[in-house]
Formats: structure tokens, C-alpha cells, sequence
């Protein structure tokens, strides 16, 4: 951690950083019961701290610079031209290369930067998958040469399902299950606001769809950036309700509502202030919200019934 602040960080604060962490110790609190003697920690940064982010941040930016010293010709397309080898977010490092081989090397340069720096990596939750084509059929493609990776000796486990900031992707389907995984989740959130608010005895239904929009929505649009582009069309209503999160808002509506199946979906959604979710998606990746929201809430209420 020293030798990688020292990069960017010289003089009196360098020396004031060092006296921060000097004489680390802390005490544990477990139902509000705090243990009496004091713990001493020579490793990692101060839980809370403002500060602590920053330096983890310059911290492990050096695990980049050395992966990419090690294996300078190891990297897979991103999108145009940028190349990456490494995701890196707070603790979770993600590795990506093209060929096994490839992929061992990241592995051992990892393992020679930890040792280097005195860091570990739970071997038990690290797996690896490979990505590859499905084929017409809807069979996949084998990629041919894949073998087992090792880290420090410990073969990987190999998972056909990838999660990544709680999106998963699949080897063969790729990112086409996050909308229904996110769709699951918001259901589940819904149903414990629904709950929530015959408790609370809530009966204005604009605070309902607020509480909706503020608890669940945002639930169910995570990630859209990336699983949502096929969802961008608004040209029918068979496309629009394709989205598995469109029919969770639905089904909040017609609860809130207390109507039945029979009632136009685009009547009611409009009625008590729901945009489709196609048209947020397009605010999204636009960057302009009002006036692309005013032309589809404009479409939905010409929509079919």
C-alpha cells in the first residue's frame, strides 16, 4: 500500500497518511455487545474512512499497470478499439483473454502481483467460464482447447453462469437472462411494498407509484444499460410488453387499481402516470429524458387497447 500511495503522493501528506495508519486497532460490536480488548492490524484500510477508498483505488491500480507490463499482447475487444484484459471493481478482478493459454498467464501474473504485495485471493470463490456461439439448433458450439486453469496450483471451477455486479451472463446466452433475473427481483420487491403499504395503511395512489417507482423500478432497471437495447422499440405493443419488468409494472397497476385483466393495459398505465419502460430505456441511453419521454407517453396513449 505504501509503495503504490508513494506514486502519487510525496511530501507531508505521505508522512501524515503513514501516522494514520500507524497503530490501527479496532474492537468488535456484535448485538450491541463490544468486546473488551483491542484488535492491532497491519493490512488493508479503515473501515468507514472517507479516505479509504482513494487509497484502495491507488492501490489496485497497480494490479492494471502489472498485468499489463506482464501481458502486454493478452487482451479481448471491448468495443471499437479498447482492449481489456482486467475489470476491476473495488474487490471483485475479473480476467478476460481469448485462448487458455492466455488465460493461465493472467492467472500467474495475478498470483505474482499478490505475492509480491502480500495479498491473498479466495481461490474458493473464483471460477472461470468460457464464452462461446450457439449454434443454429440451440445447441452451443464447444470452444476447442479449453483445458483447466490453475491459480497457485488449484484447478478453477468451471460455471456456465457468470455474475458481475449482480448481472448475469451466460456462456452461450450471453446476457439474454438478466432481463427476466432483474424482472424476478423487482417482483419479489414488489410484493414486500405491496405489503408495506397495507400495513402503513398508505392509500394515496400517487405516493404508491412513487414508492413504486423510488423501491421497485429502480430494482428493475438495473443494469438496463446493457441487457436493455433489444427493449428499445415501441413500434407495437407485443414488443413493448416483451419486457419482463413491463409486466411487473403492469401487475402493480392493476393491484393499485383493483381492476381486472379485461382493462386496457395502455389505458391504465397511462392513467396512473407509467411511462413504458422502452421509452426510459431510450432516456437512458439518449441522455434526454423529458422530451423523449413526453413522445412515447404521446405513442402510449395512441397505442392499441
Amino acid at each position: 500500500m505504501e509503495q503504490a500511495v508513494s506514486v502519487v503522493i510525496r511530501g507531508k501528506f505521505l508522512i501524515a497518511l503513514k501516522d494514520l495508519y500507524s497503530d490501527v486497532c479496532f474492537r468488535v460490536r456484535v448485538n450491541c455487545k463490544t468486546s473488551r480488548g483491542y484488535v492491532v492490524t497491519i493490512s488493508g484500510v479503515r473501515q468507514g474512512c472517507p479516505l479509504s477508498p482513494v487509497l484502495f483505488g491507488l492501490f489496485i491500480e497497480q494490479l492494471h499497470e502489472f498485468l499489463r507490463l506482464k501481458c502486454p499482447n493478452i487482451a479481448v475487444l471491448v468495443i471499437e478499439e479498447a482492449h481489456l484484459a482486467d475489470l476491476l471493481y473495488a474487490d471483485d478482478v475479473v480476467l478476460m483473454a481469448y485462448t487458455h493459454e492466455e488465460l493461465q498467464a493472467l492467472c500467474d501474473a495475478l498470483q505474482e502481483f499478490c505475492q509480491n504485495v502480500s495479498m491473498k485471493v479466495n481461490v474458493g470463490k473464483t471460477e472461470m467460464s468460457v464464452f462461446q456461439q450457439r449454434i443454429r439448433g440451440g445447441s452451443s458450439q464447444e470452444v476447442e482447447g479449453v483445458g483447466v486453469v490453475f491459480y497457485a496450483g488449484v484447478p478453477l471451477v468451471r460455471s456456465p453462469v457468470f455474475k458481475y455486479l449482480g448481472i448475469l451472463f451466460h456462456e452461450t446466452d450471453w446476457i439474454s437472462r438478466a432481463p427476466k433475473q432483474m424482472a424476478d427481483k423487482a417482483s419479489k420487491a414488489m410484493w414486500a411494498l405491496i405489503h408495506k403499504i397495507h400495513v402503513m395503511g398508505i392509500s394515496c395512489p400517487d405516493v404508491q407509484v412513487k414508492l413504486f417507482n423510488s423501491m421497485v423500478a429502480s430494482v428493475g432497471n438495473y443494469g438496463s444499460q446493457v441487457w436493455g437495447v433489444r427493449f428499445l422499440r415501441v413500434d407495437s405493443e407485443a414488443h413493448v410488453f416483451s419486457n419482463p419488468f413491463q409486466n411487473v409494472v403492469l401487475e402493480f397497476a392493476r393491484n393499485l387499481a383493483g381492476v381486472r385483466s379485461t382493462v386496457s393495459r395502455w389505458v391504465l398505465l397511462c392513467d396512473l402516470g407509467f411511462l413504458p419502460s422502452s421509452s426510459l430505456l431510450q432516456a437512458r441511453y439518449t441522455g434526454k429524458g423529458p422530451q423523449v419521454k413526453g413522445r412515447r407517453l404521446e405513442m402510449a396513449r395512441r397505442g392499441p387497447v
